[in-house]
């Protein structure tokens, strides 16, 4: 009975550990900064999905009238929480490119 209860409290214990950012957050993803070059996103990968951070980034490049360049991917060692920058750029004609 004792190591049952002792494996539950782990489990909760871990659900609540990684359901924090949602809390914090109220979403799956947070913007660190967004500006005309680019965007720092965080997110929690259980929740939220690599491609579901590139349409949002791409919302914001279309404010200036730019397009998204996937850039650095940092994995956190931390509560799973994951990090993508994403830089924008003007869109050039086909077959030519701009970074």
């Amino acid at each position: 009975m004792k190591s049952t209860l002792a494996v539950l409290a782990v489990a909760l214990a871990a659900v609540l550990l990684l359901n924090g950012c949602v809390a914090v957050w109220g979403k799956g993803h947070n913007v660190v900064f967004a500006n005309s070059e680019g965007m720092l996103i965080q997110y929690d990968p259980l929740i939220a999905s690599p491609g579901s951070m590139a349409g949002i980034a791409q919302q914001e490049a279309s404010k200036y009238g730019r397009v998204i360049v996937p850039g650095d991917f940092e994995p956190s060692n931390y509560g799973g929480i994951h990090q993508r920058y994403f830089k924008f750029i003007t869109p050039t004609p086909a077959g030519r490119q701009n970074y």
